[in-house]
């Protein structure tokens, strides 16, 4: 779980970053994208199996102060449909490797990525 909170966070600065190259980036109006850190606490709980369990903890937000909104359920549902794309993590980490180093790939001038089983954001409805 820690992989995959520590991925999320990684990888909502990378797209805050990006947002410096919009043409009309401007970082008074433009929004950025922001992940909560979370804990893990392990509580004595005699009732447990092991007694002890874990539980996630987020630090709780001003909601008088900050407006935020929440797009998900956290199972891929978002304003009552499945729009859940499964990722390939370790194919998106090597994705930002290659990125890291320069490396991107071996498509030429010209040439198209003709790869039609790629699903993307557009063609869920």
């Amino acid at each position: 779980f820690a992989e995959t909170q520590d991925l999320a966070s990684y990888l909502s600065r990378k797209f805050n970053e990006m947002l410096h190259c919009l043409p009309d980036f401007d970082p008074s109006r433009t929004p950025k994208l922001s992940f909560l850190s979370c804990s893990v606490l392990l509580l004595e709980d005699p009732t447990w199996p092991t007694g002890s369990r874990g539980v996630l903890v987020e630090k709780m937000l001003d909601t008088e102060r900050f407006q935020w909104k929440k797009y998900n359920d956290n199972n891929g549902m978002v304003g009552g449909k499945r729009n859940h794309i499964g990722i390939d993590v370790d194919f998106e980490l090597k994705q930002l490797e290659k990125e890291k180093s320069g490396d991107l790939g071996d498509i030429s001038e010209g040439e198209e990525d003709s790869s039609d089983d790629d699903e993307s954001i557009s063609d869920i409805e």
